[in-house]
């Protein structure tokens, strides 16, 4: 009997396996696959589609909703997925699920060699719902049409859901750390922005 994958990359390597073999998978069956994982992974295979389909005008924004939709139910607490009945039956397109998690395979194979439990509380309980929340916010700015503006977002919410599934809080911290910098770096880069456009403002005056 095959022993149940219990890794983050292994899981994601038999969801691909599953569309190779089978050509098409509906929605219902991608999450039954997740199983207890159900929400955080399905963020994560979601993130991991935005990084690397984000270039697809409206990809993102796609991705961004249910994101969304998902972070609420973790803020309430809720441990695995729901979905309308009507959108579970809805099938994938094998191209779109292989294009995306066929390539992030490799690096997450990397990062599991350094990932364990660790700080376990920061990805449990209160800390969990305010990371759905961080997540959600990003998701948020995912959903914005700004060009170039989906890759930050995508690989922060990408990197929190994988400290979540592998419940390592060191990764949560590299993570904060990592989103706090890019807001203050894009704050400084709006205030020089807006500091240009009103000296251009007046030149022109």
């Amino acid at each position: 009997m095959k022993e149940a994958a219990s890794k983050t990359s292994e899981i994601i390597a038999e969801i691909i396996a599953d569309f190779d073999r089978d050509g098409t998978m509906t929605i219902e069956e991608l999450l039954t696959k997740m199983g207890h994982h159900g929400l955080a992974l399905a963020i994560l295979v979601l993130a991991i589609s935005s990084v690397v389909a984000g270039i697809i005008p409206g990809f993102s924004t796609l991705m961004a909703v249910p994101i969304i939709f998902m972070c609420v139910q973790i803020i309430m607490g809720k441990h695995v997925v729901w979905l309308p009945k009507k959108f579970r039956s809805k099938s994938l397109s094998p191209r779109v699920i292989h294009g995306s998690l066929n390539r992030s395979i490799g690096p997450l194979k990397k990062m599991e060699k350094y990932l364990k439990p660790r700080l376990i509380f920061l990805t449990d309980g209160l800390f969990k719902r305010l990371l759905a929340f961080t997540m959600l916010l990003l998701a948020v700015v995912l959903a914005m049409p700004i060009p170039g503006g989906n890759f930050l977002p995508s690989i922060s919410i990408a990197i929190i859901s994988l400290a979540i599934l592998e419940r390592d809080g060191l990764l949560v911290i590299a993570a904060m750390t990592m989103i706090a910098l890019t807001a203050g770096l894009m704050i400084e880069i709006i205030k020089h922005a807006l500091m240009l456009l009103h000296d251009f403002i007046e030149w022109v005056s």
